[in-house]
């Protein structure tokens, strides 16, 4: 076994952010998938070991993922994303969240017929022992091509080569998180952040239920959203920006002597919070879901009601 002075399991190698989408002869680009990093392991005697980028094992929250990959060489490394598709059948990641917190083998095992996920595997560390993470992106893509995941949970990711910014408009269309731009020359970095992976994040939108408010006085500081969920309203952020103050004071007056619980199933632990009836919907646009599930740097776009 050849583990170049690595000790297993390893953090995985990390994309830094990029603003500009673009093309380059030299670099493929890859759909960024909303889900959750994980690096999977298949050691000497076939048993498998799943780790999240913080080294965190998640073996038992995805038992169909292991189970794919026993059908795998011994001493062979993966690195992908696990995601969970919506009923819009795109990445959901609220969604994929819900299995990665659960810690019961029962409730696990009842979810994941409801819930399941995919691994969608996109590069290869070690293969049967041998170490693969010094060759070039390009020849590791080669290895992962040889690989036949058969009809299971684990499914490679695309590779186009060149054409950054015709990716990048067709998952803009699509409503997903993003495309990743990995040079070609370049090998796998563990650990690391360099500038050989770059990320590049499309601006996401949903349609979210109003679930309360915070306020100084009459003063409206931001909104609580939420959106559906199997068990009820599902808290995914607070959101103040995009708000005119003319749609505030129409607010004033919709929520007026609002006296109801909480109507969300994962409360917010936000001092002050007062709650009101889910019936004012918004348009709702924001950067990425935090490891927590909720939006990172929201803006209300516009109400689906009138006001």
């Amino acid at each position: 076994m050849d583990k170049q002075g690595f000790d297993w399991p390893v953090k995985p190698m990390e994309p830094v952010t990029r603003k500009e989408v673009f093309d380059s002869a030299d670099t493929v680009f890859q759909v960024k998938w909303d889900g959750v990093r994980v690096l999977s392991y298949v050691f000497a005697d076939k048993s498998i070991r799943l780790y999240n980028r913080r080294l965190n094992e998640r073996t038992l929250q995805y038992p169909e993922v292991s189970q794919a990959l026993s059908k795998l060489e011994p001493l062979t490394v993966l690195d992908g994303e696990i995601v969970a598709l919506g009923a819009n059948g795109k990445p959901d990641f609220p969604l994929v969240l819900q299995r990665d917190l659960m810690r019961m083998p029962s409730k696990i095992r009842y979810t994941a017929s409801r819930i399941p996920v995919y691994y969608m595997v996109f590069d290869i560390l070690w293969l049967d022992g041998k170490a693969v993470f010094k060759l070039p992106m390009s020849e590791r893509l080669l290895i992962l091509e040889k690989m036949d995941f058969g009809q299971s949970v684990m499914q490679h990711v695309d590779s186009t080569k060149g054409a950054g910014k015709a990716l990048f408009e067709a998952v803009r269309a699509e409503g997903l998180e993003g495309i990743v731009a990995k040079k070609m020359d370049s090998p796998y970095h563990i650990g690391k952040k360099t500038d050989t992976w770059q990320k590049i994040k499309c601006l996401r939108q949903l349609e979210a239920a109003v679930g309360g408010y915070i306020a100084e006085g009459k003063r409206f500081k931001s909104l609580l959203l939420g959106i559906p969920h199997a068990s009820g309203l599902l808290y995914i952020g607070a959101a103040a920006s995009g708000v005119t103050q003319k749609q505030w004071n129409a607010l004033g007056s919709v929520f007026a002597d609002s006296c109801w619980p909480c109507p969300f199933v994962n409360p917010p632990d936000t001092a002050g919070a007062r709650w009101v009836l889910p019936k004012v919907h918004v348009s709702v646009r924001f950067l990425e879901y935090t490891k927590s599930g909720l939006m990172r740097a929201p803006a209300i776009a516009g109400f689906l009601e009138k006001i």
